[in-house]
Order: C-alpha cells, then sequence, then structure tokens
C-alpha cells in the first residue's frame, strides 16, 4: 500500500519538475491566457455523463444489487456510508489523475435533488455489483487448484486493500483473497477456459459484494460471489456464495 502510494507521489512530483523546466525555459506569457478553455464538446459529454450517472435519481439494480459504474456513483456511495455532509459539488466533479483539477460543477437544484434519492437508496442496497474488464488468466496450476487473475485492480489480492488508481475517490475490498483463484466446475470449464488462455483471450469479471464501511474518501467493500464472463459476455465460471 505505502510502495504504491510512493510510486505515484514519485510520478506526480516528477511531473511537477518537468513541468517547471518548460517553463522556465518558455518566454514570459500570461497563464491565465495561455489556459485552455473547455470546448462546448467538453462540456456536452461532461454533462451527459453526469445525467447518465445520475439517472433521475434512480439506483440501477441487477439482481438486487447496485451497478457500482460511474465516479458520480461511487462518491454517492462514499457520501451514503462515511456519515459526513453532502457535497453535491464534489460528488458531480469529475474525478481525475491529472495535475490540473477540473472545474467544480455547480449542481442545479434538480440534480441535488437527484442526489438525494440516489443517497437513500445507496443506503437501502448495500449490495453492489461491480464489473471488471479486461482481465487475464495465467495458466491452470495444479497446485492452486485454479486460475489466477491479472488485472490492474487485483494488485493486492491478499492484502488488506488496495488503490486501484490515483483519483480522490476509491474502494478497497476487504477480502479478496478467497476469490484470488477461480476454480473450473468441472473438466469441461478447464478445457474451455485453458483454450481462451492459448488464444489469448480476455476475460470479464462481475464482482458483487457488500459495502461495509464508509470514509471520508472511500467504501470498503467485501466481495460476496463472482462470475467470469468471456469476451462476448458468455458465462465461464462462478465462484462464492449464492447471487
Amino acid at each position: 500500500m505505502h510502495s504504491a502510494k510512493k510510486h505515484l507521489l514519485a510520478g506526480s512530483v516528477a511531473a511537477l519538475v518537468a513541468g517547471a523546466a518548460l517553463w522556465l525555459a518558455a518566454p514570459a506569457h500570461d497563464a491565465n491566457a495561455a489556459m485552455a478553455k473547455p470546448s462546448a464538446g467538453s462540456i456536452a459529454r461532461a454533462q451527459a455523463h453526469i445525467n447518465a450517472a445520475l439517472n433521475g435519481g434512480v439506483l440501477k439494480t441487477v439482481g438486487g444489487a447496485a451497478v457500482l459504474d460511474s465516479d458520480v456513483l461511487l462518491k454517492i456511495y462514499v457520501f451514503a456510508y462515511s456519515k459526513q455532509p453532502v457535497d453535491y459539488s464534489a460528488i458531480l466533479t469529475a474525478d481525475t489523475q491529472a495535475i490540473d483539477t477540473p472545474e467544480p460543477v455547480r449542481p442545479t437544484a434538480e440534480q441535488k435533488q437527484q442526489i438525494d434519492r440516489l443517497l437513500q437508496a445507496a443506503r437501502a442496497h448495500p449490495t453492489v455489483l461491480i464489473r471488471a474488464r479486461e482481465i487475464a488468466l495465467f495458466p491452470y496450476d495444479a497446485a492452486d487448484g485454479g486460475y489466477r487473475m491479472q488485472n490492474r485492480i487485483f494488485a493486492k489480492l491478499a492484502g488488506k486493500g488496495y488503490f486501484f488508481d490515483n483519483s480522490p475517490y476509491h474502494f478497497v475490498y476487504v477480502d479478496f483473497a478467497p476469490f484470488s483463484v477461480l476454480h473450473p466446475a468441472d473438466a469441461a470449464t478447464r478445457k474451455t477456459v485453458d483454450a481462451e488462455i492459448k488464444d489469448f483471450e480476455q476475460f470479464s469479471l462481475d464482482i458483487v459484494g457488500r459495502v461495509t464501511a464508509g470514509d471520508k474518501d472511500s467504501i470498503s467493500i467485501q466481495p460476496l460471489n463472482t462470475t467470469l464472463k468471456d469476451n462476448v459476455g458468455g458465462t465461464v465460471m462462478r465462484q462464492g456464495a449464492p447471487a
């Protein structure tokens, strides 16, 4: 955990130093005048993202689990479970890994009402669904009796938690170790997976979990079950408690 933070910090420092060097080498200029203004297209795309995430104040669910598919909804869960005053602007302002932070979004009265409805729905729906993409599997390991996964969000499967990026808001898994190896149910499943690995196919993983706690900028999720899917969305294998 600490090494990952140091790595991200080092990258940020290097970028700042490089930026300073470029600034010193450049002729004098008005930084504010030179700063690019958001285009009408980028503003429209950001608003479309917000509207899709808010979904009119209705929580999207699959099998009773809330689909955690946007930074907006993630922050709604953070504020729903952290017992801190709601920051409507923070919920709607895009998370970013860029050095220049985005212009804060000023929520409308309607957007505030939609967020309030989603906060209430989030508290009533602690079970969430996360869809991880670009999952690669290591070849079958006889000692493990299954396949280990390779994906940036599973960097510390056996740890207490991890950050999957360096955005201001995030989630951590309480314990993903029981799901770190996927066990095929039978020989036919193993044969199918082996063939897909040989062809360098990538998979997706549906993770159903329960929100157990909230912090000022994160939520903790206890995984309950996983469903591995092939590159066209077909179910390959399931693991964990029944959905």
